[in-house]
C-alpha cells in the first residue's frame, strides 16, 4: 500500500501494479469480502495570504470541472523555514598612541621603560623641612618715633623767634636747603638769605596772605619728620603755624641743628 497526499492534504490508498504483479493470488478480492479501511480526519484551517508566516508560498490548485477525473499530483516536499541571516558586527581594532618625541610603537612598552617615581609618605613623628617657610629678616620693621627736639615754648625756641616773627620767608628758605644737605648728606652747607624756596613762600603770602604758612609750614615739617622718625600732628602744625608761624620755624631751624650735629659726629 502506498499514499499520495494532495497540496490540498487529501490523502488517497491505492494499489501500485509492483503489488499486484508480486502477489497475484493476494490481489483477488471478492466483492462481498472487501473491507473499508477508515482513514483519519484530517483538519484545515483556513490561513489568509496575507498572513503566511515568511518563507512560504501560497499555492492555489486549480478546481476540477464538474465530470473530469481527480489527477493524482505528488507529493511536494516540505517547505524549510530558514532563519534571517543575523548582520555581524565587525571587531574594530583598538587605536595605539603615540607618544610625541618617541618612536611609533606600542603604547604598553612606552609605559614600561618610563620610570615611575613614587613620592614618600609622611610617616608620624617625622619632621618636613621648612627653610622655606622661615620668614626672612627685612628692614621693613616700624621704628619707634620720637618727639622734637625742644619743645614750642622753650627757651631755645624762643630766643630764635626774631628773625622768623619779622621774615618767616628768609627761615623757611634757609631750612628747606638744611633738609636737602641733610638728605644729600651734605649737613652744615651754607645756606643763603634769598634763594627760590624763600622767594616762593613770598609770593604765597602775598596772594593767599596767612594761608600759605597754614600749607607750607606743615608740609616742610612733615618731611623732614617722616625722614627722622619724629612724631608730629598735622592738626596741631596747622593750627601752631596759624597761631605763631615765627615759633614753628624756629623749632624747625633748632631740630636742624641738633640733626647736623648727630650727623657729623658731635
Amino acid at each position: 500500500m502506498q499514499q499520495a497526499t494532495y497540496n490540498q492534504g487529501i490523502s488517497v490508498a491505492h494499489l501500485s501494479p509492483q503489488s499486484l504483479s508480486s502477489s497475484p493470488a493476494q490481489a483477488q478480492i471478492q466483492p462481498g469480502q472487501m473491507q473499508m479501511q477508515q482513514q483519519p480526519q484530517v483538519q484545515y484551517i483556513q490561513i489568509p495570504p496575507g498572513q503566511l508566516p515568511p518563507g512560504v508560498q501560497y499555492i492555489q490548485q486549480p478546481q476540477p470541472a464538474q465530470g473530469q477525473p481527480i489527477q493524482h499530483a505528488q507529493a511536494q516536499a516540505p517547505v524549510q523555514l530558514q532563519p534571517a541571516p543575523q548582520p555581524q558586527m565587525k571587531q574594530m581594532p583598538q587605536p595605539v598612541y603615540v607618544t610625541p618625541g618617541l618612536p611609533s610603537y606600542n603604547q604598553h612598552q612606552v609605559m614600561q621603560q618610563m620610570p615611575i617615581t613614587q613620592q614618600p609618605t609622611v610617616v608620624h613623628g617625622m619632621q618636613l623641612a621648612t627653610s622655606a617657610m622661615q620668614p626672612y629678616p627685612t628692614d621693613q620693621t616700624p621704628r619707634a618715633k620720637r618727639p622734637w627736639s625742644f619743645d614750642l615754648c622753650s627757651s631755645q625756641v624762643i630766643s630764635g623767634c626774631f628773625l622768623p616773627w619779622c621774615c618767616p620767608c628768609i627761615t623757611y628758605g634757609q631750612n628747606e636747603q638744611r633738609i636737602a644737605a641733610l638728605k644729600a648728606g651734605k649737613a652744615g652747607a651754607s645756606t643763603s638769605a634769598c634763594n627760590l624756596p624763600c622767594v616762593t613762600f613770598c609770593v604765597a603770602v602775598w596772594c593767599i596772605a596767612n594761608f600759605a604758612s597754614m600749607i607750607m609750614v606743615p608740609l616742610q615739617r612733615s618731611a623732614l619728620a617722616n625722614d627722622h622718625d619724629i612724631d608730629m600732628s598735622c592738626v596741631s602744625d596747622i593750627v601752631c603755624s596759624c597761631v605763631c608761624v615765627g615759633c614753628v620755624l624756629s623749632q624747625t631751624s633748632e631740630e636742624l641743628t641738633v640733626l647736623e650735629r648727630q650727623a657729623r659726629g658731635y
